[in-house]
C-alpha cells in the first residue's frame, strides 16, 4: 500500500476506541463487539477523493455446510429434496452491526485507517470454513465501493483491484435458489476472484420447518438487510447494493451485466485483512 498520509488507529477489545486525528478532537468509546479468541486486523486506504460518509462493514461467513435444500431443476441436482446440498458463503453474523460503523467523512486520496476487531465463532461452525468479508459502504445510499474477503486459516489478503459484492437472498425451501446460486458461483469463477459472494437466508422460504428443513440459517443482520430492501422474492440479489437499470435488487439474469459494469469502475479504496489468534 502507499505511504500513509493520514491515519486513525482503532482497537476493539470489548468495544471500539478511535484515536484522535484532525477530524476527531477527543477519543471516544463505542461498543461494537464482545470480544473473542480471534482477531481480525484491517487496513483501509482510500485511493480517490470521495464525498459523503463511509461505513466499514465486517461480516462473518461460513461455507461447506451440508444441509437439505429444495430444488426443482433435475439438470443440476436431486429433486425435490437435495439432501446433501452444500451451502456456501452463508452470512453468520456481523462484527459491525447490520450497516457498519462510520469510518470517515469526505475521505481524500491516501487516507489510511487501521483497526483490530475481536470475535468468536459458534461451536457448530467449522473453523476451516469461516471467512471474513469486509466492505466500505456509503452511509446515505448504502452503495458499496470496495470489498475484500479472507479465509480464517490464511494469513493476509492484499487488495490491488476493484472487487464487487453479490449478496444473494435465498432460503432452504426455495426451489429455484440452487439454480441462482450456481449462476453466482459461475460468475465468481469467471471473474477470477473479483466477485465476492454472501448468501443471506431470510424471508418465508428461509424459516425452519419440520425435519429435514429444521436448521435455521437466518441471521439478525441478514433479516434486517432483507427487510430494508424488501425483495419481491427469492432468489434475488444485489451487486454492491447499487442501482442497475432502475433496480437495486436484481433477478439472476441481471447479475452478470451489473457485476461487469461495477468492475469497470477504477478502484476507489483498498482493504487489507489479516486474521489471527487473540493473545
Amino acid at each position: 500500500m502507499k505511504k500513509m498520509k493520514k491515519a486513525i488507529y482503532i482497537l476493539a477489545v470489548i468495544g471500539l476506541i478511535l484515536g484522535a486525528c484532525d477530524k476527531i478532537e477527543e477519543p471516544y468509546l463505542e461498543k461494537i463487539s464482545g470480544g473473542g479468541q480471534y482477531k481480525v486486523s484491517l487496513q483501509v486506504e482510500f485511493l480517490s477523493n470521495l464525498e459523503g460518509k463511509y461505513n466499514l462493514n465486517v461480516f462473518i461467513t461460513e461455507s461447506g455446510i451440508i444441509s437439505p435444500q429444495k430444488n426443482d431443476k433435475a439438470s443440476i441436482g436431486p429433486v425435490p429434496d437435495w439432501l446433501d446440498y452444500e451451502h456456501d458463503h452463508l452470512l453468520r453474523g456481523s462484527l459491525t452491526g447490520s450497516w457498519g460503523f462510520e469510518l470517515t467523512e469526505n475521505p481524500t486520496t491516501d487516507s489510511v485507517f487501521s483497526m483490530e476487531l475481536l470475535f468468536g465463532i459458534e461451536e457448530s461452525w467449522v473453523y476451516e470454513n469461516i471467512s471474513i468479508v469486509a466492505f466500505l459502504s456509503n452511509d446515505d445510499t448504502r452503495e458499496i465501493i470496495q470489498v475484500s474477503e479472507q479465509d480464517i486459516h490464511n494469513s493476509i489478503t492484499n487488495e490491488n483491484v476493484t472487487k464487487a459484492l453479490l449478496e444473494e437472498f435465498t432460503g432452504h425451501t426455495c426451489v429455484n435458489c440452487p439454480e441462482a446460486t450456481l449462476q453466482a458461483h459461475f460468475l465468481q469463477h469467471s471473474h477470477g476472484g473479483q466477485l465476492i459472494l454472501v448468501s443471506i437466508h431470510a424471508g418465508d422460504l428461509a424459516k425452519p420447518l419440520s425435519a429435514p428443513y429444521d436448521t435455521d440459517f437466518r441471521s439478525n443482520p441478514g433479516t434486517e438487510i432483507y427487510n430494508y430492501y424488501q425483495p419481491l422474492g427469492v432468489p434475488t440479489g444485489m451487486v454492491n447494493r447499487t442501482n442497475y437499470q432502475g433496480n437495486t435488487v436484481l433477478f439472476k439474469d441481471s447479475w452478470e451485466p451489473a457485476v461487469q459494469e461495477l468492475l469497470d469502475i477504477p478502484q476507489q479504496a483498498s482493504i487489507d485483512i489479516e486474521i489471527g489468534i487473540n493473545e
